[in-house]
């Protein structure tokens, strides 16, 4: 799949993630666009957090899940300080440890760090 990709930069994700709503126009910002044209081998890290089930029993229920799901940080650090979300994977430290969490919090929307 690599070898087909005709654009400078990808974004690279496992097939269950779920997208923020505002990540293609994030990213397709002038400045977040100007940061990947100065430099062909930038690389950037979007944090990944995971919701916990809404359904008592042990199978997907995307029909209570999905209208869950955070649209801004703001609903998505109410859903980490009620223990319904977390940082992803938190106990692979070598997974995902490098991720700046605090950084990504505290930059302001359409900031590049």
């Amino acid at each position: 799949a690599f070898a087909a990709v005709k654009t400078t930069h990808i974004v690279y994700a496992d097939v269950d993630f779920w997208p923020s709503t505002d990540l293609h126009s994030t990213l397709m910002s002038r400045d977040v666009k100007a940061r990947f044209a100065s430099d062909p081998k930038l690389a950037t890290v979007v944090p990944v957090f995971q919701m916990y089930r809404r359904c008592k029993e042990y199978k997907d229920c995307q029909d209570k899940n999905i209208p869950s799901m955070p649209k801004r940080k703001g609903s998505l650090f109410s859903l980490i300080k009620r223990k319904e979300a977390s940082t992803f994977d938190p106990t692979n430290a070598g997974g995902h440890g490098s991720t700046k969490y605090i950084t990504w919090r505290d930059q302001e929307l359409g900031t590049f760090c």
